[in-house]
Order: structure tokens, then C-alpha cells, then sequence
């Protein structure tokens, strides 16, 4: 795998040079800045900026010691003149911001692609942030062995092969892609947080043997079986919001989560819940379920959200006495009386109920929302 990346490099090199010289170092990238294409040059003259002035070869001295380099908002297309930084470990290229927030972007039409061939050179980087760049081709990463985090959120991939290379990952991000196949991802065994949502996945069979994740997110896919999930028992946070998964049971070994998500699915039954006695952190919005008797052992629950259910009874959460922010709007309550217990409760939501009277059962009236 490691000849296949240096190969690569070589050819990277190669289809540099047919249209363009390739330098070695920012100072001859700099020198030739005049003659080249206008991408180029502009990425160029950025890294001066970067550098602090625009002296050739002081900026090559600031630039090639540099471990970290932060190049978000710039708008950056052609990614060349960085490929002779090799000492960065961390490089971070988040594309379409306005202000702190970012653009997503699946459309395209008028935005470039960038083209991650200057990447493969910076073989010790071991963080790499480049979500919405209108990415398509991650083949230049499977040169990138040491990376540890890798965030390719909000682009245009859907093929990860190269990623299975990648063995010394512990963070990845590729939420809002056009991924279906997450085979790749199978051998990548020392990842402890996955982020999946949005593509266009319905299997999760490959993930089956990554124990080591304690943090997992797949919203807003096709799945329907949690089953490949049942021996990461590692798991401390869970989200699968807007799938098609109605049989929760494979979550019952899964006793270490903490936080639980899954809203706008197909769940009527939560037994299982019962046994997950750590959780602290539970939203189940927007479900079929009518009894949540299994909610009553969850003592350690701070935040739990109820909202758009068919539940009438809330007797079971009368020893939730933790509970810190409750909704339970959108459902069939008339009875709120079970509640005056809970008070270590700030919030409190009932909008949208049939109740018998709107008097706040917690000391602390300006809690209650109706």
C-alpha cells in the first residue's frame, strides 16, 4: 500500500509538470509566481500573506517549519504551491464560509473542483480538515498513512477505497456525500468516532468489527437493521435520526452510551432502553411510541426529549430526578402532576397537549412552556 501512495506521487508529479513546471520548494514557487496560471498564483500569494511578507525566501524559511497551517475562508482552488510544505502536520481547507458558518453546497454547478493531488506529498500530516470543497477524488489520500483525523464532510465523493489504507485513523467525517459502498471503511479498526450521515448508505455490516468507536453517527440514510452495531459495546454516542429502523433490541449489549439519538424513525417499542442505565442524554422525537415504562430505571438522564410521540402516561418519569431539560410536546398528556418530582429541572416543554389545566407542577413556575 505504501508503494501504491509513492506511485501516486510520482504520477502526481507527472501530471503537474505536462501543463505546468513543479518546484520543489515555496521559494521557487514564489520566484515563478509571475508565470503561473492565475489559481496558482493567487494561492501563492495567500501563503506570502500567511508568511508575513513578501520576500521569497523569507517566507520559504517561515513556511517549511510550519507544522500547522489554517487556510479556511480563502476560497482556495488549486492547492500546488503547498505540496513543498512537508512538515505540516495539520492542515485545515474548510470551504464556502460566511462568517462561522459553513455553506452546504451539494449542487456544485458553479464551484470548481479541487484537485487533491499536491496533498499526497504531505505524507506526515496526521489532521486533515477539507469539508465543502467540491471534492470528488480522494485518491491522493491513500498516500497520507499517518493521518489520525480526517474530515471530508459536505463534497461530491462516493467512492472511499482510498481510504482503506488509512489504518491509523481515530476520527473520520463524511457526512453529505454521495457515498453507498462503506466496504473501505471495514479495516480501518482503531476508529473511536464515525460520521456517516446523510449519504446513501442501507448496510452497516462493515462496520461491525470497529469496537474501538465510541462515537457513531448515521442519520438521515436507509438503514433498517441495527444489527451489525451489537458488539460495539464501546459506544458512548449514538445517532441514527431519519432512518427506517423500528427493532431497537441489537442496542441491548451497547450498556456504556451515554447519549442517544434517534428522532423520525419507525420506533413504537423502547424496552430495551431499560438496561441502558448510563445514558445521560436521550431524544426519541418524532416515533410511534406510547409507552416509555423502560424509562423509569434511567436515573442518570439530565436531557430527555419526548417531542411529536403518542404518549398520555408519564408516570415513568417520576424518579428522573436529574432531569435537568424535558420535552414533551406534541403529545396525548392530560396529567402533569408525575412531574413534581423532578426538580432539578430548567426547562420544561408541554406545548401542544390536551392538559387538564396548564398549572406548573415545579416550584419554579417560569420553567413550563405550554
Amino acid at each position: 500500500m505504501r508503494l501504491i501512495g509513492l506511485l501516486f506521487i510520482v504520477l502526481s508529479v507527472t501530471a503537474c509538470t505536462q501543463n505546468q513546471k513543479y518546484f520543489a520548494s515555496f521559494t521557487e514557487w514564489c520566484e515563478q509566481k509571475a508565470t503561473l496560471p492565475k489559481e496558482r498564483k493567487r494561492t501563492v500569494e495567500i501563503l506570502l500573506k500567511k508568511a508575513g511578507t513578501q520576500n521569497c525566501t523569507e517566507a520559504n524559511q517561515k513556511l517549511v517549519n510550519l507544522t500547522e497551517l489554517n487556510l479556511s475562508g480563502y476560497q482556495i482552488i488549486d492547492l500546488w504551491p503547498i505540496s513543498s510544505l512537508t512538515n505540516l502536520t495539520v492542515f485545515r481547507l474548510n470551504g464556502s464560509y460566511i462568517g462561522n458558518s459553513i455553506v452546504i453546497d451539494l449542487g456544485g454547478e458553479n464551484k470548481k473542483i479541487i484537485n487533491l493531488q499536491p496533498i499526497s506529498f504531505l505524507t506526515n500530516l496526521t489532521h486533515l480538515d477539507l469539508p465543502s470543497n467540491n471534492i470528488d477524488d480522494i485518491k491522493p489520500l491513500a498516500s497520507l498513512t499517518n493521518l489520525k483525523k480526517l474530515n471530508l464532510s459536505i463534497n461530491h465523493i462516493d467512492d472511499i477505497k482510498p481510504l482503506a489504507s488509512l489504518t491509523n485513523l481515530r476520527i473520520l467525517y463524511l457526512s453529505f456525500n454521495n457515498i453507498d459502498d462503506i466496504k473501505p471503511l471495514s479495516p480501518l479498526t482503531n476508529l473511536e468516532t464515525l460520521e456517516l450521515g446523510y449519504i446513501k448508505i442501507t448496510n452497516l455490516q462493515p462496520l461491525s468489527d470497529l469496537t474501538n468507536l465510541t462515537h457513531l453517527s448515521f442519520g438521515g440514510n436507509e438503514i433498517s437493521n441495527l444489527q451489525p452495531l451489537s458488539d460495539l459495546t464501546n459506544l458512548t454516542s449514538l445517532t441514527f435520526s431519519g432512518n427506517k429502523i423500528s427493532n431497537l433490541q441489537p442496542l441491548n449489549k451497547l450498556t456504556n452510551l451515554k447519549k442517544l439519538w434517534f428522532e423520525n424513525s419507525q420506533i413504537s417499542n423502547i424496552k430495551v432502553l431499560s438496561g441502558l442505565t448510563n445514558l445521560t442524554q436521550l431524544t426519541i422525537n418524532k416515533n410511534q411510541i406510547s409507552d416509555i415504562e423502560a424509562l423509569s430505571s434511567l436515573t442518570n438522564l439530565r436531557t430527555l426529549s419526548l417531542s411529536e410521540n403518542k404518549i398520555s402516561d408519564i408516570k415513568a418519569l417520576t424518579n428522573l430526578t436529574n432531569l435537568e431539560d424535558l420535552w414533551l410536546d406534541k403529545n396525548k398528556i392530560s396529567d402533569i402532576k408525575p412531574l413534581a418530582s423532578l426538580t432539578n429541572l430548567s426547562k420544561l416543554y408541554l406545548q401542544k397537549n390536551p392538559l387538564n389545566n396548564k398549572d406548573c407542577p415545579i416550584k419554579q413556575k417560569s420553567i413550563c412552556e405550554f
